[in-house]
């Protein structure tokens, strides 16, 4: 039998080859991964439900919810109403039920499209989704599931699956920066966008920035502290805005350390939230500190803190007036002295009254502190006045060059002096009357010889009040 005959006599097939790109295309369309762009057949059906949900009213209910998107494709169509319209009354909340419905029981089982939507869904609803430790656990079973992708922000996503989706992954990656590493450098090594400004980054960079500043230095992170002022405003947690989070980190660590403010972190306290010592009861106070509820030693020490470095701007004013006016050996025991109040513990509160130009060179974060700190006018050779409450009913008055020193005792001349609304108060009203050398209703103590000792043992004398000077 001639073999290679038949063979050759086997008529070749005829293939119609419109009917085989037509199965081609419709294989190609089935094939498509659910994150591809959307057609406009299904916007438009996504667009329709919209419209169906919004006009139910609300509250929308979970089965009103799964009888609109009862439609092919239910599942990309319900993640991505949820996607595109976070925080939105017409969606009902993204419950265990309404997880259970578009993410299923076993992420296992997702194929890449839906792996790679609902990742997106984690990033850009990131803390707004009840139900986001599901979330979390239908991905990592998906990411675990598949074998590792060679390129792209996938591969990344599955190698720091554990770290990354997860209810607190910001802080867990904010926790795995390396020493030096900036936050740019952190979010490329885990796959996130550096552009990007979904919650899930915004939540990072939070939790880098706090995270810094508990690893910095006592007194020093500027950098970090500016970037914290730009979103001191923006909530962090639960009623605690970012400003308030930052201070709660300061003062519990400084407080730890035994209660010194080293650096600039005082002039910190005011520019991320508030002066300590407003009243408890004024909303301002509340936002930046009854809002972590401190405990009485925290509170003291921003207390102390705002208060020392405040002092301190005044004794450099004093400094600089004695050298001018050559009275340069009274600062030592002038500035010593009323060092010696404050770390004593004896000031209640003060005031600064100052020249307009030593008022503005104040950091203007001091400038808008009203209650503490005001101008005085008429005042020659740029002449500032401190007036302090102390303990024991005691008023102090001190000044700038030459000026004496007065107390009073149970009852100070000018009151006024701590109302909220006054901006601006006269240099004589401290000089003048009841202030005034000759008719002066308290003491007056000019700062010449052993004035110190001298001046304790009137206080002792006329007002019964005994302050014991060591120094």
């Amino acid at each position: 039998m001639n073999l290679n005959f038949r063979f050759n006599a086997l008529r070749a097939p005829r293939i119609n080859i419109l009917h085989v790109e037509g199965s081609i295309q419709r294989v190609r369309q089935l094939a498509k991964p659910l994150n591809s762009p959307e057609s406009s057949h299904l916007r438009n059906l996504k667009e329709e439900i919209k419209q169906q949900l919004i006009a139910l009213g609300t509250p929308v209910t979970f089965k009103q919810f799964e009888q609109a998107i009862n439609v092919e494709q239910r599942e990309r169509i319900g993640m991505s109403l949820y996607r595109d319209n976070p925080d939105v009354d017409w969606l009902p909340s993204f419950d265990e039920s309404v997880a259970r419905s578009l993410l299923g029981t076993n992420g296992a089982k997702w194929h890449g499209g839906r792996r790679q939507q609902a990742t997106h869904l984690f990033f850009e609803t990131f803390g707004r989704l009840p139900a986001l430790e599901t979330l979390c656990c239908r991905l990592l079973e998906s990411y675990g599931e598949i074998d590792a992708p060679t390129s792209g922000p996938s591969r990344l996503w599955h190698q720091e699956r554990v770290t990354l989706f997860a209810h607190d992954g910001p802080q867990k990656i904010a926790d795995s920066a390396r020493t030096g590493e900036t936050l740019n450098n952190l979010m490329e090594r885990f796959g996130i966008d550096r552009a990007s400004r979904h919650p899930f980054s915004a939540r990072l960079k939070e939790c880098f920035l706090l995270t810094r500043l508990e690893n910095a230095a006592l007194g020093q992170g500027e950098e970090i502290l500016q970037d914290l002022e730009n979103i001191k405003n923006q909530p962090y947690e639960a009623g605690v805005p970012m400003g308030a989070a930052a201070l709660r980190i300061m003062t519990k660590r400084v407080l730890a350390a035994g209660g010194v403010w080293n650096g600039n972190w005082t002039d910190w306290i005011l520019r991320l939230g508030c002066d300590p010592g407003l009243p408890p009861s004024s909303s301002t106070f509340g936002i930046w500190w009854g809002c972590w509820n401190p405990s009485r030693a925290e509170l003291e020490c921003a207390r102390r803190g705002v208060n020392r470095q405040t002092l301190e701007y005044f004794i450099q004013f004093l400094e600089n007036s004695l050298k001018v006016t050559g009275n340069t050996a009274q600062f030592k025991a002038r500035a010593g002295f009323l060092r010696w109040l404050d770390t004593t513990d004896k000031i209640r509160k003060f005031k600064l009254l100052l020249h307009p130009s030593a008022f503005y060179s104040l950091p203007k974060a001091y400038r808008d502190q009203m209650h503490r700190i005001a101008e005085i006018e008429g005042s020659g050779q740029e002449t500032s006045v401190i007036v302090i409450e102390c303990d024991d009913e005691m008023w102090l008055v001190e000044g700038t060059h030459s000026f004496a020193l007065r107390a009073f005792h149970k009852r100070f001349p000018v009151p006024e002096v701590f109302q909220f609304d006054q901006r601006i108060y006269s240099y004589r009203t401290f000089t003048q009357g009841e202030m005034h050398k000759y008719t002066c209703t308290g003491i007056w103590k000019a700062h010449m010889g052993n004035w110190i000792p001298d001046f304790l043992a009137q206080v002792r004398s006329q007002f019964r009040v005994e302050w014991a000077w060591r120094h």
